[in-house]
C-alpha cells in the first residue's frame, strides 16, 4: 500500500519550500503520496498573506474556509496518514487545526529546533518575570489577551492524550520542557541536523 503523508503548512507553500522539505524524493524514492495543506489563509493575515512576494507552489490544496479543512481533514479519519504539523497555536483557527490533529488517530510528526540561546532549564514565571514583562508592555492589552489567550488554547488541547508522536530536533535536552504533553510511551525522538544539511548533501552527491 502506497505511503500517505499531508503536510500542514502556516505560511504561502512556496517553490522553494517544495525543494528544502525535498517533497520530489519523498514522492520518486520512497514511493509516498505527499499531499500539501496551505492553510496561510487561515492561519495568517490577509494583508499580510497578499504580500508574500516568493512564487507560490501550484501542486498545493490551497483552504480558505476552517470548515472546508475540517471536512477535508475528518473525511480521512480512518485513512493511515503521517501528518507533517508545521501550525502552531496563534489564534482560533490554529487552535482548531491542532486541536483536531490531536484528536485522531494518526501519527504526527513536528520539527522542533532548539534555540542556542534558550535555557535547558525552562524560565521560572514568578513575580520578577511577570513584573520584567509589565515593565515592557506596559498596558498594551492585546500582547496580555494573545498570552492570555494562547494558554487557554494549550490547555484545552493538553487535556486530550496525544496519538503516536515522532518529534525531530537537533537537542532534545532543551526542548525536553515544551512537548511535556505528550504521552511518553507514544513519544519517538529523531535526531535532525537541518533541511539546509540534507539539501546541500544532495546538491554534492548532484555535482558529483
Amino acid at each position: 500500500m502506497r505511503k500517505k503523508i499531508i503536510i500542514l503548512f502556516p505560511n504561502p507553500f512556496t517553490e522553494f519550500n517544495y525543494t528544502k522539505f525535498e517533497i520530489s524524493k519523498l514522492k520518486k524514492k520512497y514511493n509516498t503520496k505527499v499531499i500539501i495543506h496551505d492553510l496561510s489563509n487561515l492561519v495568517l493575515n490577509k494583508k499580510f498573506n497578499k504580500e508574500w512576494k516568493t512564487r507560490i507552489e501550484k501542486k498545493t490544496f490551497k483552504f480558505y474556509s476552517i470548515i472546508v479543512w475540517l471536512k477535508n481533514f475528518l473525511s480521512k479519519k480512518n485513512e493511515k496518514l503521517l501528518i507533517i504539523n508545521f501550525v502552531k497555536v496563534t489564534n482560533f483557527n490554529s487552535f482548531l487545526i491542532n486541536f483536531f490533529v490531536r484528536l485522531s488517530n494518526h501519527t504526527v510528526v513536528i520539527h522542533s529546533p532548539a534555540n542556542i540561546f534558550r535555557s535547558i532549564k525552562p524560565f521560572k514565571k514568578n513575580v520578577n518575570f511577570f513584573l520584567d514583562r509589565f515593565n515592557q508592555h506596559k498596558f498594551n492589552v492585546k500582547v496580555y489577551f494573545f498570552g492570555l489567550r494562547k494558554f487557554l488554547f494549550d490547555f484545552i488541547i493538553n487535556k486530550f492524550k496525544s496519538s503516536k508522536t515522532i518529534i525531530l530536533s537537533n537537542d532534545f535536552k532543551k526542548i525536553q520542557f515544551i512537548h511535556k504533553d505528550i504521552d511518553k510511551n507514544k513519544l519517538i525522538k529523531v535526531s535532525f541536523n537541518s533541511y539546509d544539511y540534507s539539501n546541500s548533501l544532495i546538491y554534492k552527491k548532484k555535482k558529483k
